[in-house]
């Protein structure tokens, strides 16, 4: 049994999965760990895009330590991979491994929306408008056909580059380019499986997340799928995501929900044709489960990964060598420049610096590329300490007016300052005692500001309480004859949910409340698909800033048990400013899911 917090056997078993040679999978597995060791200290730059109603899509993947590492053995093992190709040293079954570790490789670089076009596109001949329902299921996005279309050039194109003697393409039905098939699918579709099952992010093994048994108009997507209303990281919600197309258990239930085939009757392996033009050795590889790692192997791998730490402390650095994607674009002399620029290409996923030293080669750091569903490199920052110096990464992209997109990488060698061997108390570091008892002052002062802050926080939280208190008071006592919904002072207004007006029911924009002067109190009606009486939690923020402004514990009209009344006192809400309701409710369980969102802005007299 392979004991799931053992990095080290899990990636072996991975490497010779890839590359049946156990003394190469030992070196693929060492060369993954080394580059793991060796990335970059990172303050990634994250960019999100965000609509008004709230949704925000990740700009990337950032890999927790064993997702990175398993993508990393995905990048190793390609070199041996070419190595056996160039030799004609390979079968067909190496040649599908392959092909379908390169397109989770690349699209898992990129965004869950590459995953499913290339899993769905390429190893499979679902149509464009089926992916397209995929994904809008799963991530509750919705882009044209035409994205669906370029990513599928794109990631042809990637794949051709990888596999450029080796497939060809064809044009098929309405001028679609496809790679010519092989002829008899049905025969790999247990490998096919297998090699699914060994590609699923390895932070989310065994946790599907699609619900089992349900109808296209019966699901509910989870938060963890949907990123809707989930204190997960949008880079948690994208790794969930790329699970629901990899793992093949997972995606038998998208297709069962969408009611179309299943994944193993729409196979579409390419043809794989050797150098010389022949079809790939089709000789049994034999079994790809390998013995455990021994002590000896375990061993040997933990010497060179601390001998290659210790020779990054100790190198000194003359001449690096910066590589992309394993190729040498260029060398920089530090006693000659303090810094270079270099262009990225599209595609590019794995920066690497290297010098040498008495010994050889060293790999001083790594640093992975991110890219946008626009299939743009997203901006980031690394450091990387060198002994007495550091080397500063700065990934930096740009869109001319044209809308040319661009993206450079810089790199500066900054050299510390000299250490001084002197008493603190010394003339030498007088400047320094100064700046420290100035600053020891500004903390007192600031100190003493908070402190009176907070006192003036609970106050106005007290006073904010008891004006609550009299609108509602206020509320319930209607003026002269009037009824009490149309009382003097009280706004009654019904909401719309915002994701029946992106869907079309209504598409009008938020509703605008008129708020007299003289109000006290905003009754929101907000309509609810539950029939039964739920126990509702209703929570009103400021958009977009989403600072809470009010939450109430809510229950379901007397007169209407598919509405919900939310009181909310006029004093809280400003004119011309725009607010979101999140209404969540209690399910069978007594646990809270989310139901609703409801957008309004507020507007004066005229």
């Amino acid at each position: 049994m392979e004991d799931a917090g053992d990095l080290f056997e899990r990636g072996f078993r991975l490497a010779y999965f890839l590359v049946p040679d156990r003394p190469l999978a030992v070196q693929v597995l060492t060369d993954a760990v080394n580059r793991l060791n060796a990335r970059c200290r990172q303050e990634r730059k994250r960019a999100y895009w965000r609509d008004k109603y709230l949704k925000r899509w990740g700009s990337k993947i950032s890999r927790a330590d064993g997702d990175t590492l398993q993508w990393l053995i995905y990048f190793a093992a390609e070199k041996y991979e070419k190595q056996q190709e160039e030799r004609g040293d390979f079968t067909t079954e190496d040649l599908i491994i392959r092909y379908i570790k390169s397109l989770i490789q690349t699209t898992t670089g990129m965004s869950s929306f590459y995953v499913a076009v290339g899993l769905h596109r390429l190893l499979h001949n679902y149509s464009t408008s089926e992916v397209q329902r995929m994904y809008e299921l799963i991530a509750d996005r919705y882009l044209g056909a035409d994205e669906y279309r370029r990513a599928k050039r794109l990631l042809m194109k990637k794949i051709s580059d990888r596999f450029s003697n080796i497939l060809r393409t064809a044009t098929v039905a309405r001028g679609e380019m496809r790679f010519e098939l092989a002829e008899d699918q049905s025969r790999w579709i247990d490998l096919v499986h297998g090699c699914l099952e060994k590609f699923i992010p390895w932070s989310t093994r065994y946790h599907c997340l699609v619900p089992a048994n349900r109808s296209s108009d019966s699901v509910v997507v989870p938060r963890l799928l949907s990123g809707i209303d989930t204190a997960a990281s949008p880079d948690t919600v994208e790794v969930n995501r790329c699970h629901a197309f990899i793992d093949p258990v997972c995606f038998s239930r998208v297709a069962k929900i969408l009611a179309i085939d299943p994944a193993e009757s729409r196979l579409a392996l390419p043809w794989f044709h050797s150098v010389s033009g022949g079809n790939g050795n089709d000789k049994p590889a034999g079994p790809r489960q390998p013995t455990s790692l021994t002590s000896h192997e375990r061993q040997a791998i933990q010497a060179h990964l601390s001998s290659e730490s210790e020779r990054r402390k100790e190198a000194p650095p003359h001449i690096l060598r910066i590589g992309i994607d394993g190729i040498e674009q260029t060398r920089v002399d530090l006693r000659r420049e303090k810094e270079m620029c270099l262009d990225l290409r599209k595609g590019a996923k794995l920066i690497e610096i290297w010098t040498e030293d008495t010994e050889g080669d060293l790999l001083l750091a790594t640093h992975l590329l991110a890219y946008s569903d626009a299939d743009r490199i997203v901006s980031s920052t690394a450091r990387i300490e060198i002994g007495e110096a550091k080397l500063d990464l700065v990934v930096s992209t740009d869109e001319s007016k044209e809308g040319k997109w661009s993206a450079s990488l810089r790199v500066t060698y900054i050299q510390n300052l000299p250490r001084v061997r002197a008493s603190w108390f010394s003339p030498h570091f007088r400047p320094l005692q100064y700046a420290a008892i100035a600053l020891l002052l500004i903390g007192s002062g600031w100190i003493l500001g908070s402190a009176r802050k907070n006192r003036d926080l609970i106050s106005q939280r007290a006073r904010m309480e008891r004006e609550i208190a009299e609108a509602k008071t206020s509320s319930a006592k209607p003026s002269g004859s009037l009824p009490a919904g149309q009382a003097v002072g009280v706004v009654n207004e019904r909401l719309i949910p915002y994701d029946l007006g992106t869907r079309g029911v209504n598409s009008a924009d938020a509703p605008r409340i008129v708020v007299p002067s003289r109000a006290t109190l905003i009754n929101l009606e907000l309509p609810t698909s539950l029939s039964q009486d739920r126990t509702y939690n209703a929570v009103l923020r400021l958009f977009p800033g989403r600072r809470v402004i009010l939450s109430e514990i809510l229950h379901s009209s007397k007169g209407d048990a598919q509405l919900v009344v939310f009181p909310v006192p006029a004093v809280l809400v400003l004119r011309n400013q725009e607010y979101m309701v999140e209404l969540t409710a209690t399910n069978a369980l007594d646990r809270r899911e989310y139901h609703r969102t409801f957008m309004f802005s507020v507007v004066g007299e005229q």
